[in-house]
């Protein structure tokens, strides 16, 4: 199996003939300033003057090899993340149309690429020029007290509503009004023969102090039917299972089963210990795929019974009471990709230092929230120097 980062973008205003460097992961703001374009969008009221960008469409292009050897396997394009509306040309033909940012996108290849160079090219049409009739067809205005439509120059006519799209990017009341486009995650290219492992996921049942018991979910996309050997690995535990799979997109479970296992803790309730879960899978002769993944064993509960007050509302964490000592997560920067790791680890160092167990990721801004939940769980969480536990709130105005 063969994987890899599709690089050497360019981008330009669509029908425009200037092009210009573009940087993959970014957006249409971040790459026009990077290239001296526009003024900084943070500095005095700059953010009046670039309210233009938004109402129009964008292009991106790169090329990739294609050798005889990998055309003679399957070539998969992952679009880890898409902002938003995006019509994907591979080779001048429209292969697929986006509309949603917050979903990962999966493309097969073969049938409309050659031996050689080949283009991709995405146009990201502009959000304002597309919603603006779906506000027109409804017919009256949807509540959406975040929307700064003022300042992008369209009166009381508020968009961020159609959109699957990320509220805090038509403004809220600690940030500016900036609606962004591009490719804010990479774009991959895997090359894999029969079988290509495309999610592996953990779901325990029971942790308890002497055994912790679930099952691991292992989702994959098979090309050529067959017998397949899946074995499940970590510390003091192996499961090993064979498997006549179909040819296309398959799940099967294998048991997990832990006898005293190391459980995670908050880091003023003990060790936050991490497991590492390694999945191979062979055919008959060879390995063709694996993956791997980190997490900690732990039992959540909200505690609500009767008490002399009322109704208790409290967590436990592996049937200690949790005492909370945390903070609210708004966005680092209005640009989904210039928050770098280094940036999400002070904060969460931040937090640490001042005593905090636990950090709310605000659902209000989604995809800032997925983003530093899945810097936490990545980094922090599997690196076993977390704070504690994660709690997402998922407001109203986040829809999918």
């Amino acid at each position: 199996m063969e994987k890899m980062i599709v690089s050497d973008w360019h981008f330009k205003q669509y029908g425009k003939e200037q092009w210009h460097r573009a940087f993959v992961p970014g957006c249409v703001h971040t790459d026009l300033l990077k290239n001296g374009l526009i003024d900084d969008p943070f500095y005095e009221d700059n953010e009046k003057a670039l309210q233009w960008i938004d109402q129009v469409d964008w292009c991106y292009e790169t090329t990739f090899d294609v050798s005889d050897d990998r055309l003679e396997k399957i070539m998969t394009f992952t679009f880890h993340g898409l902002d938003t509306y995006a019509d994907i040309y591979v080779n001048g033909v429209l292969v697929k149309k986006t509309a949603n940012m917050f979903r990962v996108y999966q493309l097969e290849l073969n049938e409309y690429v050659t031996v050689g160079k080949n283009t991709l090219m995405i146009i990201f049409q502009s959000p304002i020029k597309t919603d603006l009739p779906k506000l027109e067809a409804l017919g009256y205005q949807l509540p959406a007290a975040n929307d700064d439509s003022e300042m992008g120059g369209l009166g009381d006519k508020k968009l961020s509503v159609f959109a699957r799209k990320a509220p805090f990017h038509y403004g809220w009341d600690w940030g500016p009004r900036f609606v962004t486009s591009g490719i804010y995650k990479p774009v991959e290219l895997t090359v894999y023969e029969a079988l290509d492992v495309r999610d592996l996921y953990l779901q325990m049942d029971t942790v308890e102090k002497d055994i912790a018991t679930g099952q691991a979910e292992v989702t994959m996309v098979v090309e050529k039917a067959g017998l397949y050997t899946l074995s499940l690995h970590a510390e003091s535990f192996r499961y090993e299972e064979t498997f006549n799979l179909t040819k296309g997109t398959q799940t099967v479970h294998l048991p997990v089963s832990i006898k005293q296992p190391k459980r995670w803790y908050t880091h003023d309730l003990g060790e936050p210990y991490l497991y590492t879960f390694t999945l191979t899978v062979r055919n008959e002769k060879n390995l063709i795929a694996h993956k791997q993944m980190k997490t900690g064993l732990r039992k959540v509960r909200l505690v609500t019974e009767d008490d002399a007050n009322g109704q208790t509302f409290y967590l436990e964490l592996n049937g200690e009471r949790l005492f909370i000592k945390g903070a609210n997560h708004i966005p680092n920067d209005s640009f989904v990709s210039e928050v770098t790791d280094e940036r999400y680890q002070k904060e969460i160092q931040a937090a640490l230092f001042t005593g905090m167990n636990m950090l709310r990721v605000w659902g209000g801004v989604f995809t800032k929230g997925i983003s530093f939940m899945s810097y936490v769980m990545k980094k922090v969480f599997l690196s076993g120097k977390t704070l504690c536990l994660l709690v997402v709130c998922i407001q109203v105005m986040t829809r999918f």
